[in-house]
């Protein structure tokens, strides 16, 4: 195996005045130096051909109807099969997009967070971006579509860089070194050739940009190639040295290792397009006209359009992206490692588990990967589970338990009565944990939140009894950071008890429960808390500092706050009261506090606290049971040393001293 050549033996020269390129490229041509010379690359036309569409209702809801891709075969790959499969649905894996725009927050997109790596975001080319994300990675959220692995992290990288200039190959190594093994990128380009005209070519036609897609394939990156659409026959191209590099009959054959895609009609059987370019380096195909998908303007001010006409490779290749996607996913959670490369080019071209084609020897585009048949080949089945008989009935018990199986949680619910006993006992759940060790949520259809709580792990929790109402609708949702059998579920008609795991969502339905992905919010919370005003230190040693802080508001709660000390996160606190100990003496610290509510907004930060902690006093003065001490000050009697809980006047009383309520004993180090 050949690796990828050196990305720094690449040049970049600007034609001086008074010379043709062309005169400069024939002395380059001449020198021994030079391996290669070709005009730098400009930027073509994306890989989608217009097709007649039909006007749409951009409001209709849902479509998942109309994206025909996802069918079983013949028709589409399937994806409901990969979906009922873990992993099938992408989760755990990173999917990337390389071209030139997106709008990223559309409707069906906006929660997914989509990350631009790097280059500009350019909005005469939103619309087919925004197109490709849709068929990967549009959310399930019950509007418009849902893309096949709408799970995965979506990222996009563009070519148009940060200082303007057009430079595929350098977006592609940019996006690989932030990507792992495993992770599927996504070309949506074509590329212009010397002699072809607007007939295009596979990227990879350019040295650099083959070189950057070695780069990746051999970091174990799957990289999805459109094939473009030229109308060319691939194994008849040969390059500026004469060599037949896109034939895999041939000597001169060059491998970058990237699934090539062709585009088929969307009609069975699927029959190549006349644009598609075809050959033996075309390993599959994907439907390359009447896609259903996300759309958007070039102004950006519409963030819920939709098309059916979403076309040529363009189509065809996030669509083998969002399989290749699927795939990786179930095989992180089921191998504990994704396909390299070269195993995930094989598995997805498998003629035995893909449609073929109309006319295979003519059309010369491989085969439609069917999820079903290349997720029953790898020996991957739906995953059956007793959740159908456990979640069935009408009484349910869930039972939280910590360090020494300590049940600190326990919640009875009568779906007849429409009542749920929630019954919390006083101790700490598990002092190894220092954050949230547990959380329960019930939240209704309209978004109300009937109750809320987060256990700490290694707090002392107050013993706690109420009832409230959950209804038919309603959704409970319960994280545990351990999960396994001190987080259960029984069902107590039928006697059946399993483990719900670290975290999980149910519905309640007429028959019981059922599981979700997560809480349907139709009006999310966006608004922030308002900004903690007032910090304050109420007492500074030589080891610790008091602080406290007005509390913020917002419109529907404040959670917890969280403590930053010189600028990292050190604590969260649920009140507007922090000691933080085991400072070091007379150095100065910078405090900062910010507050959350219960949907994760963060408000702006506080003010800076500076403080100094006092200088370290190694002799204290002896204790007098008649003098008056404020709360925080330090004495010694019989060699130890005690500081002051609170202030208080002493009356004489030698008893006093060890009083918890008054002095607490210290070590000094």
């Amino acid at each position: 195996k050949k690796s990828s050549s050196n990305l720094l033996d690449y040049y970049i020269v600007e034609v001086p005045n008074k010379v043709t390129a062309e005169t400069l490229m024939d002395k380059f041509k001449k020198s021994h130096l030079v391996e290669e010379v070709y005009m730098q690359e400009k930027p073509t036309l994306l890989p989608e051909i217009q097709l007649p569409t039909v006007s749409l209702n951009p409001y209709d809801d849902p479509r998942f109807l109309n994206q025909g891709y996802l069918k079983e075969a013949p028709y589409g790959i399937n994806a409901s099969y990969a979906w009922s499969i873990k992993g099938g649905d992408g989760k755990g894996t990173t999917f990337v997009d390389m071209e030139y725009g997106w709008l990223l927050d559309h409707e069906d997109l906006v929660n997914q967070k989509v990350e631009l790596i790097s280059g500009r975001n350019i909005d005469q080319h939103v619309g087919h971006g925004t197109s490709v994300l849709g068929i990967v990675s549009a959310e399930d959220n019950k509007v418009g579509n849902i893309g096949i692995a709408p799970k995965a992290k979506v990222k996009v990288v563009s070519q148009i860089r940060g200082d303007g200039s057009y430079n595929t190959a350098d977006a592609i190594i940019n996006a690989v070194h932030n990507l792992q093994a495993g992770d599927i990128l996504l070309l949506e380009a074509q590329a212009s050739y010397d002699g072809y005209g607007d007939k295009y070519l596979p990227v990879e036609v350019q040295p650099a940009i083959f070189d950057a897609i070695r780069a990746g394939t051999d970091k174990g990156i799957i990289v999805i190639e459109a094939g473009a659409n030229g109308s060319n026959d691939l194994d008849q191209f040969r390059d500026r040295n004469g060599k037949q590099v896109l034939n895999r009959n041939s000597p001169d054959f060059k491998d970058s290792g990237a699934i090539m895609i062709g585009a088929a009609s969307s009609t069975v059987p699927h029959k190549r397009l006349w644009f598609s370019n075809y050959g033996s380096r075309i390993d599959v195909y994907g439907w390359g006209e009447n896609v259903d998908t996300t759309r958007a303007e070039p102004n950006r001010i519409t963030k819920n359009l939709y098309t059916t006409g979403f076309s040529g490779t363009s189509s065809a290749s996030p669509i083998i992206a969002g399989a290749a996607t699927s795939i990786q996913g179930v095989a992180k959670e089921h191998l504990g490692r994704p396909y390299k490369p070269a195993e995930l080019r094989t598995i997805l071209s498998n003629p035995n588990t893909g449609t073929k084609s109309q006319n295979p020897l003519t059309d010369k585009i491989g085969v439609l990967p069917d999820l079903k048949s290349i997720l029953s080949n790898l020996g991957y089945s739906p995953d059956i589970s007793n959740n159908a008989n456990v979640l069935e009935g009408n009484q349910f018990v869930w039972s939280m338990k910590g360090i020494g199986d300590f049940e600190f949680a326990k919640l009875d619910f009568n779906k007849t009565k429409e009542e749920m006993q929630i019954q919390l006992k006083a101790g700490v759940p598990h002092h190894y944990f220092d954050s949230t060790y547990a959380s329960v949520k019930v939240q209704n259809p309209s978004g109300k939140v009937v109750y809320n709580k987060d256990i700490y792990g290694n707090r002392q929790q107050n013993a706690e009894t109420q009832k409230i109402q959950v209804k038919v609708g309603d959704y409970i949702e319960f994280t545990h950071l351990e999960g396994g059998n001190r987080a259960t579920l029984i069902n107590v008609d039928k006697n059946i008890q399993e483990s719900f795991g670290k975290k999980i969502v149910y519905q309640v339905t007429v028959n019981g429960l059922k599981i979700v992905d997560q809480i349907s919010n139709p009006n999310p919370d966006i608004e922030a808390p308002t900004q903690p005003q007032g910090l304050q230190a109420t007492n500074i040693t030589a080891n610790s500092v008091e602080l406290k802080w007005n509390s913020s508001t917002d419109n529907v709660g404040v959670k917890e706050y969280q403590v930053l000390r010189d600028g990292k996160f050190i604590q969260t606190v649920q009140g507007t009261t922090f000691t933080d100990s085991k400072l070091t003496a007379n150095i100065e610290y910078k405090y900062t506090v910010k507050a959350i509510d219960a949907a994760g907004n963060q408000s702006i930060q506080s003010s800076f606290l500076s403080i100094k902690t006092k200088e370290q006093n190694t002799s204290y003065e002896k204790w007098d049971p008649r003098k008056a001490y404020t709360k925080g000050d330090r004495v010694e009697y019989q060699g130890k040393i005690y500081e002051a809980v609170q202030s208080y006047q002493g009356n004489g009383d030698s008893n006093w001293l060890f009083s918890l309520s008054l002095w607490k004993t210290i070590s000094i180090s």
